[in-house]
C-alpha cells in the first residue's frame, strides 16, 4: 500500500512540476470557505504566483485538500517541521500540492 501511495505521489509531482519548500515550522494557518492559507517559517517561493507570502490549499476543486488540511494541522499543533511540494496557483499564491512531515 505505502509503494503504490509513493508511485502515485511521485506521479503528481512530475506531471505538475512541483517547487519544493524547504522544511519549516507552520507559523500561521488560515482556514476560509474554499480554501487555507499558509505560511511557514521560511522565505516563500511564489511558483509563479502573483503573490508569495502564503501558500494555499483549495478546498474546493483538490480531492486530498482536506487531508493535507488534517496534516498541517496535526504538524503545527504538535510543533512538527513540514515540507510542501507547491505547483500552480490558488487565486494568486502558491497551490499546496504535498506535505512531508519531517523530524
Amino acid at each position: 500500500m505505502k509503494k503504490s501511495l509513493f508511485i502515485m505521489a511521485l506521479m503528481v509531482f512530475g506531471t505538475a512540476k512541483a517547487a519544493e519548500v524547504p522544511k519549516s515550522e507552520i507559523i500561521y494557518i488560515a482556514p476560509w470557505d474554499n480554501h487555507v492559507d499558509i505560511r511557514m517559517g521560511t522565505a516563500a517561493i511564489s511558483a509563479g504566483c502573483e503573490s508569495d507570502y502564503y501558500y494555499r490549499i483549495d478546498l474546493e476543486n483538490d480531492t486530498g485538500g482536506h487531508a493535507k488540511l488534517s496534516t498541517l494541522l496535526a504538524a503545527y499543533s504538535s510543533g512538527k517541521h513540514v515540507g510542501l511540494a507547491i505547483g500552480g496557483c490558488v487565486g494568486k499564491y502558491p497551490k499546496i500540492l504535498g506535505v512531508r512531515l519531517t523530524n
